[in-house]
């Protein structure tokens, strides 16, 4: 049995968003519609569509052209056709779980502190109209 770790994980993000990314999380859930009608001896549910959110988050990073994290927040949120995000953890066997998703991102936060630690996290959402795309097979 292999463990599934962080270790040689990565994030990707499409278009250069000035920072080098150390860490990711994602929630997919899907909201349960109430199908409950007159005369139903109990509660029917079915599930809606899937959405995923996260964020990723790292180390600001220079001179890598015009790729200010804030300047990105503007145009990724007003461009329905979102970024694409690829999400990847590594089971410890050469293989790779990953999630695909096209994404839109709702909130870049930036902080410094006095040792000198400048990092920046992108919070996203799932655009684009497509599920995500899953791949995770640790035994591949």
């Amino acid at each position: 049995m292999a463990y599934i770790t962080g270790l040689d994980g990565s994030v990707t993000l499409t278009n250069d968003y000035g920072a080098k990314l150390n860490t990711w999380s994602a929630t997919m859930s899907r909201t349960p519609l109430d199908m409950t009608a007159f005369a139903d001896p109990q509660k029917r549910r079915a599930l809606g569509i899937i959405d995923l959110t996260g964020s990723a988050g790292g180390h600001m990073i220079r001179d890598v052209g015009n790729s200010d994290p804030l300047s990105r927040l503007g145009e990724t949120t007003t461009d329905a056709a979102g970024v694409s995000v690829i999400l990847t953890a590594h089971p410890g066997n050469g293989t790779a779980c990953s999630i695909t998703a096209t994404c839109v991102m709702d909130s870049i936060a930036v902080s410094s502190d006095v040792n000198g630690d400048a990092t920046v996290q992108f919070n996203f959402q799932l655009s684009g109209g497509l599920a995500p795309a899953i791949l995770w097979d640790e035994n591949a």
